[in-house]
């Protein structure tokens, strides 16, 4: 008797119009992501008082971020371009779309609503969109590594203690607080 083969688990391969038209929106999605990116850091470096009511030091570090923040539109413009698709660009790109998660986040929450906080929205919603979106790409088909086992394992290592030095030091100033201690400063 002959033995069958083992079954295999094979994913479909997507059809050449689904990843153009993937493509497609990636890019006019990026496109109008930073379009947004830059009109808020305009309006934020260039407006009298964009960041009314908050601290001096605070109003100097929103307007670093936005400088940086028009410098990271750049940046996520030249990642998709048609001839950039390297694993490294796709990997880059979803750095830079966890940044402006991340800062836009703070900008939504803890800015002052002024005449850019939809556009502070539409940055979140999108970047949020393209981080997911690029996160199950990875799951979906993760890229080759050469890493060895030892590195994985200390940058997984370095990671963790990372967040938990992190967690330590919001903890040790808002829990005194939230047990009736005097406003963390």
């Amino acid at each position: 008797p002959s033995a069958t083969p083992p079954a295999t688990r094979t994913r479909p391969t997507p059809s050449a119009p689904a990843v153009r038209t993937s493509r497609t929106t990636t890019r006019v999605a990026t496109w109008v992501l930073a379009a947004a990116v830059v009109g808020a850091s305009l309006y934020g470096l260039l407006a009298e008082t964009p960041y009314r009511s908050l601290p001096e030091a605070t109003v100097v570090s929103a307007r670093a971020q936005d400088a940086c923040s028009i410098a990271v539109a750049a940046l996520l413009i030249l990642l998709v371009r048609p001839a950039v698709g390297s694993t490294a660009a796709h990997l880059t790109r979803l750095g830079l779309l966890a940044y402006l998660l991340y800062s836009y986040l703070i900008y939504v929450t803890g800015v002052p609503m002024n005449r850019v906080f939809l556009l502070y929205v539409l940055i979140v919603g999108l970047s949020g969109a393209g981080l997911l979106g690029g996160l199950r790409g990875l799951l979906d088909d993760p890229p080759t590594t050469t890493a060895s086992p030892r590195l994985v394992r200390t940058t997984g290592w370095v990671l963790v203690v990372t967040a938990v030095l992190f967690a330590g030091l919001w903890l040790s100033t808002l829990v005194p607080y939230a047990l009736g201690g005097s406003p963390p400063s």
